[in-house]
Order: C-alpha cells, then structure tokens, then sequence
C-alpha cells in the first residue's frame, strides 16, 4: 500500500494492518485522505475498521449485494452482504447495524457516530462498487455447473469464477487445520485396516461424485452397542471437510434436518443418536434425504416456499437399526427405506468396532487417540479430492464402478441388496480415486477388502434367511398390523357374536377356534393395507415363500377363496400368523 500524495487525493484507502512510512503512521483502518482546504496540508481522517468491497453479487432473485470483508478491532475477518437498496433508501442505517454485529466499529469520540464518518464510509463503498467483480450468488455448497462452492472457497476450472457462497448461510464447520500430510500420515493412517472406518473416509470423498454418477443421495447408518466407537467414524469422515463440529445429531423436525442437508450438499452429512428423532420426522428424512429434495410447504400467504435440493453422503449412528426405530415409534418400515440409508450392524469386530487397533492396549485408547487426531487435522483432503477431480475425465467413475461391482459376483445379490451394494460400490470408487489423487495412503487391496466386507455386513444385517428384503418387511408389518389392530379393526365370526357392531376401516375377521387357536380372513384390500402397501402379486410371492397362507380355493389351489360369513360371501385370505410371527421374532416357545 503505497500512502498518497497530494495529487492522487482526495481518495479511500484501506490498510489491513498498520501502516509506516518515512515518519507516517496510520492504525489500521479505512482512510479519508484529503487536503486541508486552508494551508493545503495533508489529511488523513480515520473513518473506521479496515473494509473491502470484493464483489458485486447477484442471488437467484435477482436481488443485488456488496459482498464486504472487514477486519474488527479485535483482530478478526469475517465477511458481510450489503444489499443495495439499504445503501439508496435506508435512513434508518440498517446496514450499518449488520457491520455492528460483526464487530465492525467507527473511528469517534464521546461514544457517539459523527454524521460525516458514516457519510463517507458510504461514499467508500458506492464509489468502490462500480469496480468491483460482478459475481452470482450461490445458496448451498456443492457442485454448481463445473463449479465446486463452499463457505470459505470456490474450486473451480475457471480461477475466476462469477460465484460465490452466500454469506446468509455461512457455515463455520467448513474449516481447514494442518496439511493434507499431517493428514494423510495420522488419520488416514490409523482407519487403514478397519473397515467401518475406511468406508466412512470413503462415503465423505464420495459426496462430491454422487452427482456424476447419477446418484441423488444415500448413506450408512452404523448401529450396535452404545460406548463401542460408532461415533468416532463419523468424527473422523467429518474431518475429510471441516472440523469436529461438523458431527450433528438426529436431534430435529424433518424440516430442520432438510435445511442441514443443504449445507451438506455434495459433501458428506454425518448424523449422530438416531434415537433422539421422533419416528415420523425420522422416516420423512430418510426419504427426503436420500431423494435429495424437500417437502413442499406453502407460504402464510398461500403461496410456494422455495423447495430444498441437495445431495448428500449420509453417515449415522445409533443403538439401534432404523427399521428398528421406526417400529418402535408404531411406524411400519418399507423395504425402500433400507435401500436409501443401509444398516450396517459395527459392533462386532475384534476390538468392538475396530478391527486393528494399532499399537495401543485397548480400543479406548485408540478411540481416545483418533478423537484427539480428529481436533488437530481437518478440512483439507475434500477440498484436494475436488481439485483433482475437476481435472479428471469423468468416465473413469463409471470404469472403476464396473471394476468393483464385479467383486460382488460370488455374494449371490437380491435385486433389493445389489441396490445398497450399488451405493457402497460408489463408496470404493471414491476410495480409489481418493488413493489414485495421493490423498489416501491405502492400496487398491485394502478399498477392495473393505467394501466386499461392508456389503457383506449389509447383508448379515438385513438376515441370512436368504429371502428378499421387501418379503422381510412384508411379515413384519403384518405382524405389526395384527399386534396393534386385532381388537379393534376386525370383526368377529364366531357364532352368537355380535355382527351388527360397526367395525370401523375393516380389515377383515377374526375367529377363535376350538382349540383356543385364532384365524384372521383378510380382504384382499386390507391384507394390501397391512402388508404396507404391497403388490398383490407381491404379496402371494411373500407369504407363499414360506407357507403363510393357511387356506387355498379347493380347486385352483388360489390363496383368495370365497367364505361365508354371517350369512353372505366374501373373497378372502386366511393367513398362518403364527407362521409369519415365528419368522419375525423367531421360535418364540
């Protein structure tokens, strides 16, 4: 910064720092340098902390900002968007209040604001304006056309980039300590060997190519015993783009969960305690987090809030699976939803969740360990992954996802199955890519090892009875349906009972045998509705699967045969639930 002379004032300048030379010194701040209309002596008027217009941004509303960075009197930058109509119509210094609150402060006397000092750090900035670099205004991180956004950085082809993070939505997680080194030689280093941790290094590097594949969102939800190191991958996958603080937990509305994923887009979302959702918000998120958009909601005015889109690597923990939460909380699970975020037990290696604990004595000191290596070295290796991956032709991911798909040949996939697989798959090439990049220090074995393995855990997780996963949750919500609705939603048979009680959304009828035994007829509308929605063809499939129908047509041999009840004939399904409940819960005597 070079100090004015007399012919290049009146004119700003702002000093970062403090400011000597030949027997000038200036505080940091933005200056007034003018001339003494009297003895035509220099002048230089402190206005106030140090500002810089850098750009002029535009949003998807059109809505124009001056994009502003200060540095307070204390010493820290931070920036700030000004909207231009509070330059032209504010009277009220509303725009001055926004620079107040992040700690912004005027050069004055008596604690009061001098008319003129605001006036001409006004000035400043419109005259500042008209130079400044026109840019468009982004509001989630994550990939926009060739452009990779985050809070603090644009990672693009093009080093000058019309784009910026929107400072409405900063998010101070994104942050960067140590060198990818430091790293690479102790975090890295220490996942190596143990699968779960790995895959959830790998899920994080996976978040920036979701979209070239084609994926819209999905992730891992590792469940199992409390205090065994589930949450210690998610701390160390949060390393791969920010600080510790980018661990969240469950502990939201679906709404809430919705707006956190936008900042997580393309990126990597790490959820911890699945317990503290309640079930319904619980089961909208893993749908609208694995779509990849928000509910729709109107406005009070009646009209349309901006719907979210994001797409998010999802890591969660939680004592139990979400299928088990869900039923739990009365919610029936569908076979969708284990497909979108895959359960994963992992707390059955060696050492809990751990299967090489290096050279310490125990699995606390190595999870003590990580923990303290996950506070000293963070938010480097995604940003280095997208610097390389921009520079990389993107029909390489498809190659290397057929070359890991094809190590799934021998593990004789369900088509429900092969569907998670695909994600995990997509989890390795990262990894792959992630060695290929020079920012993982594993080999091409150790990435291959530990997905077979994890697709492996997805399977022993959904059971090793070898049936599909949508027969699964077919039984289980039958059983649920009964257990909740024997008493109220079907009517019974018996003689000298009471038909012309009103049974409320009938499902179908109940009837005690002799031997103290019961039967339920199903209509065929209402076995859909217990099944949780299920074809009818799916449904036979299912039940027959494993001898859960208990009566068939006498001739056809159809599962759907014509009862009379009560004096008038209905089309129905007589169920085994003893059969089908045996298969839920297992042998129950």
């Amino acid at each position: 910064m070079v100090y004015p002379t007399k012919e290049a004032r009146p004119c700003f300048r702002t000093y970062e720092s403090d400011f000597h030379d030949e027997g000038i010194s200036l505080k940091a701040g933005l200056y007034y340098h003018g001339v003494s209309n009297h003895n035509r002596s220099l002048e230089d008027e402190r206005i106030s902390d140090p500002i810089k217009i850098i750009a002029s941004i535009r949003d998807s509303n059109d809505d124009c900002y001056l994009r502003a960075e200060i540095i307070s009197s204390h010493g820290f930058s931070s920036t700030i968007d000004i909207p231009n109509e509070s330059l032209i119509h504010d009277m009220q210094g509303a725009w001055i209040r926004l620079l107040g609150r992040k700690g912004f402060t005027f050069e004055h006397e008596d604690g009061r604001l001098p008319l003129d000092k605001r006036k001409r750090l006004e000035c400043y900035i419109k005259a500042e304006a008209k130079s400044a670099p026109l840019k468009s205004l982004i509001t989630s991180v994550g990939w926009s056309d060739q452009d990779f956004i985050l809070p603090h950085t644009t990672i693009a082809k093009n080093p000058n980039s019309p784009k910026l993070y929107a400072e409405s939505q900063e998010f101070s997680d994104y942050r960067a300590k140590g060198t990818l080194s430091d790293w690479k030689n102790s975090i890295a280093n220490y996942a190596q060997g143990n699968h779960f941790t790995m895959i959830a290094i790998m899920a994080a590097l996976a978040g920036s190519i979701l979209k070239p594949i084609g994926l819209k969102g999905g992730g891992i939800h590792f469940y199992g015993k409390s205090s065994t190191g589930k949450t210690t991958h998610l701390n160390v996958a949060s390393t791969v783009w920010g600080s510790e603080d980018f661990v969240k937990t469950w502990d939201g509305s679906a709404k809430g969960i919705e707006a956190a994923a936008l900042l997580h887009s393309d990126t990597v979302f790490c959820l911890d305690e699945a317990h503290l959702c309640l079930p319904a918000d619980l089961k909208q998120s893993i749908y609208k987090l694995s779509d990849g958009r928000g509910r729709l909601r109107s406005t009070k005015e009646g009209g349309m809030q901006r719907v979210l889109n994001f797409r998010v690597s999802i890591l969660s923990t939680g004592e139990n699976s979400l299928d088990d939460i869900l039923q739990e909380g009365g919610i029936r699970s569908h076979a969708g939803q284990a497909v979108r975020i895959l359960n994963i037990k992992a707390d059955n290696a060696p050492y809990h969740s751990f299967h090489d604990i290096k050279q310490f004595d125990s699995s606390k000191d190595f999870v003590n360990h990580l923990k303290e290596l996950c506070t000293q070295n963070y938010g480097v290796a995604g940003i280095e992954f997208v610097k390389n991956l921009i520079r990389t032709d993107l029909k390489v991911l498809d190659e290397l996802l057929r070359v890991i798909e094809a190590e799934f040949t021998g593990l004789q996939l369900s088509s429900q199955e092969a569907r998670g697989a695909r994600l995990i798959a997509t989890y390795g090439v990262a990894g792959l890519l992630g060695i290929e990049f020079g920012i993982l220090p594993w080999t091409r074995e150790n990435v291959i090892d530990t997905v077979v393995h994890i697709v492996q855990s997805y399977q022993t997780s959904l059971g090793a009875s070898g049936e599909q996963l949508e027969y699964k949750k077919i039984y289980q919500n039958i059983v649920q349906c009964i257990e909740k609705h024997s008493n109220s939603r079907f009517q019974p048979i018996a003689k000298g009972s009471n038909t012309s009680v009103a049974v409320s959304n009938r499902l179908g009828w109940i009837e005690e045998k002799v031997d103290g035994s019961i039967d339920y007829y199903f209509t065929a509308s209402g076995l859909r509705e217990a099944s949780g929605g299920a074809s009818t063809a799916d449904l036979r499939c299912a039940l027959e699967a494993i001898n859960g129908f208990k009566g068939k047509h006498k001739t056809t041999g159809n599962p759907q045969f014509q009862k009379k009840i009560h004096g008038q004939n209905f089309k129905v399904y007589l169920i085994d639930f003893d059969c089908i409940q045996q298969h839920v819960y297992g042998n129950l005597d």
